[in-house]
Formats: C-alpha cells, sequence, structure tokens
C-alpha cells in the first residue's frame, strides 16, 4: 500500500544544508501498523510529510495505493491526498 524508495530531503539553512531525511526506503502492507520514534529533530515530521507530498523529495519516489504520487500533476495529487489520514502533531486552525 505505501513505499518509498530512497527518498530524501534536505533543507537550506543560513549554515548550509540540513539532510533531515537521507535515503530512506520503506514499504507498509495493507493493514500493517507501523510507528515512527525517535529524537527530536531525527526527521520524523519530515517523513510523514513527505508520504503525502506535503514535502517533495529532492530524491526518490513515493508510492501509495499503486499510484506514483512523485509523479502526478497536481489536480491528481490533490485527489490522492483526499485518501490519505494523516494526524498532525501540532495543528493549526
Amino acid at each position: 500500500m505505501l513505499s518509498l524508495s530512497q527518498v530524501s530531503k534536505s533543507f537550506a539553512l543560513k549554515d548550509g544544508p540540513y539532510t533531515a531525511v537521507d535515503n530512506v526506503s520503506l514499504e507498509v502492507k495493507t493493514g500493517a501498523i507501523h510507528g515512527i520514534i525517535g529524537a527530536s529533530g531525527a526527521g520524523k515530521s519530515t517523513l510523514l510529510r513527505l508520504i503525502n507530498l506535503l514535502e517533495r523529495p529532492d530524491r526518490g519516489t513515493v508510492t501509495v495505493d499503486g499510484k506514483l504520487l512523485t509523479e502526478l500533476p497536481d489536480k491528481e495529487l490533490r485527489q490522492q491526498r483526499q485518501r490519505i489520514g494523516m494526524i498532525f502533531q501540532q495543528f493549526n486552525l
């Protein structure tokens, strides 16, 4: 159902680039339950945002339910996001 292949994401900081997610590959089968744990600043939130492409990866691919999200045009991506549930750590209304 969910597959990340060699996904990486960096951010430009004034001190230079910061790599938040580096070459991550994972597969989550339908019905499986997984948790993402790690220290503050380890890239957990960035990884979750990469799954639904709220952040676009610098490299790699994201596939959800057979759809290669990283290749979809914006309109189709918005439609696919409606099928992805996510609970944000902090919410702002």
